[in-house]
């Protein structure tokens, strides 16, 4: 099963359960220097983790998604999506 992932400005992505996904969240690390870094919410794939007792891989996916600030797919590292950019999950 996949997820088509829809952006608002009409853009998509298909993830599988074998898609391995990163997952963060931006914080300012409270310092005199106010340091910013990425908190990591998920990495790993849909199957290899314990999302994958969720009935429905798109609520799994929801899950995480609705969790992160930005994530990014492995098969495009150095394409990173922001997630208030989702407009849609879809089961294929």
């Amino acid at each position: 099963m996949s997820v088509k992932i829809t952006f608002v400005n009409g853009d998509n992505v298909q993830i599988s359960d074998e898609t391995y996904i990163n997952a963060w969240n931006s914080s300012e690390t409270v310092y005199a220097n106010h340091e910013f870094h990425a908190e990591n919410v998920f990495a790993g794939s849909l199957k290899d983790s314990q999302i994958s007792g969720v009935a429905e891989t798109v609520v799994g996916l929801q899950s995480i998604l609705g969790s992160a600030d930005w994530f990014n797919l492995a098969n495009a590292p150095k394409k990173i999506y922001k997630t208030s950019a989702i407009l849609s999950l879809e089961t294929l």
